[in-house]
């Protein structure tokens, strides 16, 4: 039983147990399995790089990588780059508008007042005909917007057979040219960047870097890149050259898409708005100097 995989529920609950303080004989009677099962899991603990606590906020996927390497299970790390993005997809294929509605009323209307009324009115006539272009043109146009959310989630969801590699390259060598990209070239200023040109940079694919930077880093893409710009704003923020620059110039420095993005991810990583951040860093230096 101890060479099998337990599902990933039951791993999370041998964690959760063992960092509750309970013994290997109290956890596996207290979940049905073997003491060996549970020895097995508790000594691949001990090899991580991370604390339980970590472990245990890592979605599934990311946790079987980590206690199960080369196991296909889960293997897909796509699942990570459409978090932040499925919210979208939703709302762009479930959007409600009143434009059907307005239209069977409008439609209503017209068949009501009926041929003899429009033809004593001729410019009402041709008023409803307006009408009913622009109205056809609205419905075409959403449905047109529906239609290009679904091709920008299987453009995402497919992953560009010649970024495939037959052998995925060694984890030193993409840790080494991911910290080129970010740290040298500082790739992360381009507002747009996605983890797909990463990968084609990378020669490597969208799965194997999703999983790779959650294995390595703890963190989703996105938090990965957000973290570069935090501290690459930091800088500039705390820069004698750029004490007259404003928010806006460094949040387009730094690539983030707005200015209240560029404040929210500030805030989260740092607990402190930039505005502060800048304050209080003006603030130590004056005091240093006196």
């Amino acid at each position: 039983m101890a060479g099998k995989t337990r599902p990933m529920s039951q791993i999370k609950q041998i964690l959760q147990l063992h960092k509750q303080g309970m013994t290997l004989n109290t956890i596996a009677r207290t979940l049905g399995i073997s003491r060996n099962t549970v020895k097995s899991y508790l000594h691949k603990l001990s090899l991580q790089k991370i604390d339980i606590d970590t472990l245990l906020k890592l979605d599934d996927p990311i946790l079987e990588l980590r206690f199960h390497a080369g196991n296909p299970a889960y293997l897909d790390g796509r699942f990570e780059y459409f978090k932040s993005r499925l919210a979208y997809y939703e709302s762009e294929l479930k959007r409600k508008h009143v434009t059907f509605v307005v239209t069977s009323i409008f439609s209503m209307i017209t068949n009501f007042l009926g041929r003899s009324f429009f033809d004593k009115y001729p410019i009402l006539l041709l008023l409803t005909g307006i009408g009913y272009s622009l109205f056809l043109f609205v419905l075409g146009y959403l449905g047109y917007m529906q239609n290009h959310t679904v091709a920008m989630l299987e453009e995402d969801t497919s992953i560009s057979e010649e970024n495939q590699t037959t052998e995925a390259p060694t984890n030193r060598k993409i840790k080494s040219q991911l910290q080129k990209l970010f740290e040298k070239e500082k790739i992360y200023t381009n507002k747009e960047l996605k983890i797909s040109d990463i990968a084609t940079k990378l020669h490597s694919n969208r799965t194997f870097l999703s999983t790779f930077i959650n294995a390595e880093y703890g963190c989703s893409f996105n938090t990965f890149v957000n973290q570069y710009r935090v501290e690459e704003a930091k800088k500039l923020l705390t820069s004698d050259e750029n004490s007259s620059f404003s928010l806006d110039y460094i949040t387009a420095q730094v690539g983030f898409g707005s200015l209240h993005s560029f404040i929210r991810v500030f805030k989260d990583i740092t607990n402190s708005t930039p505005g502060r951040f800048r304050e209080q860093t003006q603030t130590n230096q004056n005091d240093k100097m006196e």
